[in-house]
């Protein structure tokens, strides 16, 4: 069977079967490669809470109402005393930002160079 497989394929067929496997391994190095250039943007309602690097695992508590946990370059809502905790619920973020709704919290993953292409442009 395999070989009828491979009578079946064309050369042109072999060269798309490698450009999509290029394509999909480098596409993958470039999600979840963390080049420890990378911080936390936190917001409450409209204003920025604060910028924190995830290279320093730290425990950042928002008023009384959230606190994000920093620990090996991941980041989580660990408390929040909204009625659904649907943030705390989310675990570890990879690159979606964490949205705690009813208490206007934002935790969001930006790189350093695209946060100060965005404090030049403010």
């Amino acid at each position: 069977m395999l070989k009828n497989m491979l009578r079946i394929l064309t050369v042109p067929d072999v060269f798309l079967i490698v450009i999509i496997i290029a394509i999909t391994i480098s596409m993958s190095v470039t999600v979840f490669r963390n080049n420890g250039s990378e911080s936390i943007f936190i917001y409450k309602g409209t204003n920025l809470f604060g910028t924190y690097s995830l290279n320093v695992d730290r425990v950042i508590e928002i008023d009384v109402h959230n606190t994000v946990e920093i620990k090996n370059a991941k980041y989580r809502m660990i408390k929040a005393d909204c009625p659904d905790k649907r943030c705390v619920k989310q675990g570890f973020a990879g690159k979606l930002p964490i949205v705690c709704l009813p208490n206007q919290v934002v935790v969001e993953l930006k790189a350093n160079s695209q946060a100060k292409s965005q404090m030049i442009l403010h």
